[in-house]
């Protein structure tokens, strides 16, 4: 009977070196996140460490920040130092703010999200809170149309 083929990643083999210090990193962010505490094993309460699989218990136990720890380790894999990889994770977190300026008709911030969808997040009109037509047509800047 003939054997299957062997299913072949297109992932970077890493070293034993390279291994072994990613399971420190995450050793390390385990530890001091304490995320024993969250545990429900006695045992890795009762020792303070964690006693199953590290990656599986920080993405149950604290999924935000355990999502940080694995876009650090994959950056720290693409070759980035520790420090850039963990700044570039924090980046990743944090949400693109835009700031429209009209002048006169006042100034929109807007979030926007991973997909480009916009979310008005703040808006300081100046003058009244209703503008007449003929007014927001002095004020709005020229358009094609």
């Amino acid at each position: 009977m003939p054997r299957a083929k062997k299913q072949v990643s297109n992932a970077v083999e890493l070293s034993a070196a390279d291994r072994r210090d990613f399971a420190e990193f995450l050793s390390a962010s385990h530890d001091e996140m304490k995320l024993w505490r969250k545990c429900t094993r006695t045992r890795c309460q009762r020792e303070r460490r964690c006693y199953g699989e590290i990656d599986e218990c920080g993405g149950a136990c604290a999924p935000k920040e355990w999502a940080r720890v694995r876009r650090t380790v994959a950056g720290m894999r693409d070759g980035q130092s520790e420090r850039a990889a963990t700044r570039a994770a924090k980046a990743a977190e944090k949400p693109r703010i835009l700031t429209i300026d009209y002048g006169r008709l006042g100034r929109f911030v807007f979030e926007v999200n991973d997909e480009g969808k916009w979310t008005l997040i703040n808006s300081s009109r100046q003058g009244p809170d209703e503008m007449a037509r003929s007014e927001w047509e002095r004020l709005a800047p020229e358009g094609e149309g």
